[in-house]
C-alpha cells in the first residue's frame, strides 16, 4: 500500500491526496475513476447517501453551536455574541450549500480529470510529458502541513478555552462536527487553487512545445 502510494502516472494519482482530503470533509461526491462516464444507479445512490449524512452532520453542528453549546457567556459584549454566532451560521450554511453543489457537478469534476489526462497523453507524444510525480509530492506535502496545522491550531484552541473557561464543556460530538465543518470551509478555497495549479502547469506545457 504504502509503495502504491507512490506509484504516479496519471494526474487523477497526483490529485490523489488532495482527493482524500475532500472525502474526509464531504466535498468528494466521486471516484477517481480514469473514465468520464456517469456512474452506475448504486454509485449515484451511494453518492446521495454521502453527501445527505455530511448534510446532516453540518446541520447538526450548526443547532450545537448556536444552540446548546452556549458560547454566549465566553463573550464580554452582546454584539461580539452577536457578530460570531452569525459569522459562524454563514460558515455552516456555505458550508452545506458547497457540499450540495459538488454533488450536482461531481460528473464534472471528473469530466475535468479524464480531458486533463488526454492532454497529459498528447504531451507525452510531443515529448513534453507533465511530472506526475512531483506534482503529487508537492500536494502529498501541502495537504500534509495544512492538516498538521489545523490540528495545531484546533488543540490550542481547545486548551486556552478549557483553561480560561472552568464553566465551558463542550461534548466530543460537537467538537468533532464544528472541527469538520471549519475544515471543510477552508477547503472550499484552497480545491479552486489545487486545480488551478493542474490546468497551469498544463498550459505552461503546451506553451512551451510550441514556443
Amino acid at each position: 500500500m504504502v509503495l502504491r502510494w507512490f506509484v504516479i502516472r496519471n494526474v487523477h494519482e497526483s490529485y490523489r491526496p488532495f482527493f482524500y482530503l475532500q472525502k474526509m470533509t464531504g466535498l468528494g461526491p466521486f471516484t477517481l475513476s480514469p473514465h468520464p462516464s456517469i456512474g452506475k444507479r448504486t454509485e449515484r445512490y451511494g453518492c446521495l447517501g454521502y453527501t445527505a449524512s455530511f448534510m446532516l452532520l453540518y446541520s447538526y453542528a450548526m443547532y450545537s453551536y448556536l444552540w446548546t453549546a452556549n458560547t454566549g457567556h465566553l463573550y464580554l459584549s452582546k454584539i461580539v455574541t452577536i457578530m460570531e454566532n452569525s459569522y459562524m451560521a454563514s460558515e455552516f450554511v456555505a458550508t452545506i450549500v458547497a457540499i450540495a453543489v459538488a454533488f450536482v457537478v461531481r460528473h464534472r469534476v471528473r469530466r475535468i480529470l479524464w480531458q486533463l489526462s488526454e492532454i497529459d497523453e498528447q504531451l507525452c507524444t510531443l515529448k513534453h510529458p507533465i511530472d506526475h510525480v512531483r506534482q503529487h509530492l508537492l500536494l502529498t506535502v501541502s495537504c500534509g502541513c495544512l492538516l498538521v496545522s489545523v490540528l495545531v491550531l484546533l488543540s490550542a484552541t481547545i486548551g486556552i478555552v478549557t483553561s480560561r473557561v472552568e464553566m465551558y464543556v463542550l461534548d466530543t460530538v460537537d467538537l468533532l462536527a464544528m472541527a469538520i465543518s471549519s475544515f471543510c470551509s477552508l477547503l472550499q478555497i484552497i480545491q479552486f487553487a489545487v486545480m488551478g495549479m493542474f490546468i497551469l502547469s498544463r498550459y505552461y506545457a503546451v506553451n512551451k512545445t510550441f514556443r
